[in-house]
């Protein structure tokens, strides 16, 4: 008699649940308030363009293009003026070592990674109650196995990326060099420092350094130990810390001088990198 042994299959992803699922036709200049949240965002402008803030550093993004921002980082978005976009948004709990690649991760979609986010849309809209409120809703008479669609095609969405990386790496295999990577790092260090007064796209540094986003947040995280957003919100802060001591500015027009939309932002960030507020620091200061 033949035996049989049952093989147990190995999740690489899974995606524990989703949040929110929305499709927006926005208005030319529509601006989403900047909040933060413990679970993953993933945004596709399916038509038009918006810029994506994140922690007050925007990036581009372009018909057809994909962003996925990691939990808790505070984020907000800025319709294109010039036209009326259409986004797709969706957020998501999912727990992996793996998925740490995602954080920031930009990519214009494929023809072999488009459909699965058209496969979502389709899902979600004969699955769900859309536009939700305060919790998705599943329709009266929804699509047989909508949401386990969704989350499969979430799924293998994100393993086509990560296998896409693989190879790329395979490819380039001088990115693994030390000497290489710290050259490419100093050049964005010293572009970021030059920068300091102005907001940056990581398209910018993208197009200075000649390497994918993918590339260049892994090569400066490997030699820097943080990524480019976060090292240049340090040299703003480091910047506006100057400027207070110099006694010349107000706060607010330290702000903008160092292009913080809101003069509360440049606030709360000042105190989540230094422990004290603007105010403060310069009380500090002056009693020494």
């Amino acid at each position: 008699m033949k035996y049989y042994f049952k093989h147990k299959i190995e999740n690489l992803l899974s995606v524990k649940s989703i949040i929110t699922i929305e499709y927006l036709d926005l208005p030319g200049g529509f601006e989403y308030p900047s909040e933060s949240h413990n679970f993953w965002e993933m945004v596709y402008a399916d038509k038009g363009a918006i810029d994506y803030y994140v922690e007050e550093t925007p990036t581009r993004l372009s018909e057809g293009e994909l962003m996925f921002l990691s939990p808790n980082r505070t984020h907000r978005f800025l319709a294109d003026s010039n036209n009326a976009p259409s986004i797709f948004v969706l957020c998501f709990d999912l727990n992996s070592e793996l998925m740490s690649f995602f954080d920031g991760y930009k990519i214009n979609l494929g023809k072999r990674e488009k459909p699965y986010i058209e496969n979502i849309i389709n899902e979600t809209r004969g699955t769900f109650k859309l536009p939700f409120k305060d919790k998705l809703e599943v329709l009266d008479d929804p699509n047989l196995g909508g949401q386990q669609m969704i989350r499969i095609n979430l799924e293998m969405l994100l393993i086509t990326l990560l296998r896409a990386e693989d190879k790329r790496e395979e490819q380039v295999e001088f990115i693994k060099n030390d000497g290489f990577a710290s050259t490419i790092s100093d050049k964005i260090s010293d572009y970021l420092k030059s920068r300091v007064h102005t907001q940056i796209y990581i398209d910018e540094i993208c197009r200075m350094t000649g390497y994918s986003k993918s590339y260049v947040s892994q090569v400066f995280r490997q030699t820097t130990g943080e990524s480019v957003i976060s090292y240049f919100n340090r040299l703003k802060i480091k910047e506006a810390k100057r400027l207070i001591r110099e006694n010349r500015l107000t706060m607010s027009e330290i702000s903008d001088a160092l292009s913080y939309n809101d003069p509360r932002y440049f606030s709360l960030m000042f105190k989540k990198i230094t422990g004290k507020t603007p105010t403060e620091y310069k009380n500090s200061i002056n009693k020494t």
